[in-house]
């Protein structure tokens, strides 16, 4: 998964990595559209 955050590469690693660590940005966007709790 690449997270661009204002056009910069924010965020770059497995969705797994991404979603195991709460102060990402993916995981921010999962918890949003209730992926995750």
């Amino acid at each position: 998964i690449l997270v661009l955050d204002q056009g910069k590469v924010a965020e770059y690693d497995s969705p797994d990595n991404l979603l195991s660590d709460t102060n990402t940005i993916f995981y921010g966007l999962a918890k949003e559209s209730g992926i995750v709790n």
